[in-house]
């Protein structure tokens, strides 16, 4: 009976262990339709290219915060509670951008799937 005991406590735990570690953690880029979803619900939209690819072509709504000065975020009005979705190019230096800013305390970063290669608006 003991041995019985033990092996259903081992079956019901290793199932409790495999169900848990299956669940997708929850990705870190967003589409460009969902983007424009959550702009209109107010999530903040930051471009963290150079100055000069800004200029050149952007999207509708952005912050331009180019990635080497991605610190200076720390003196803007954006809460650090607030969606944001930094974009790029093609989504290198949004995902720099994305590790930065969870360090700088903000918890609901995504970034622009693709970046602005792939998305228009």
């Amino acid at each position: 009976m003991k041995l019985f005991t033990q092996t259903m406590l081992a079956i019901v735990l290793s199932s409790i262990l495999l169900t848990s570690c299956s669940q997708e953690p929850e990705s870190l880029e967003i589409s460009c339709a969902d983007a424009q979803t959550a702009i209109e619900e107010g999530a903040y939209l930051i471009d963290v290219r150079t100055p000069q690819e800004n200029a050149a072509e952007k999207l509708t709504n952005g912050t331009l915060i180019p990635l080497d000065n991605l610190e200076s975020i720390k003196t803007t009005t954006i809460p650090q509670s607030s969606e944001i979705i930094a974009y790029c190019r093609s989504g290198n230096r949004s995902a720099q951008a994305q590790k930065l800013l969870t360090e700088y305390g903000y918890t609901k970063v995504k970034t622009l799937k693709g970046g602005i290669t792939s998305c228009k608006f």
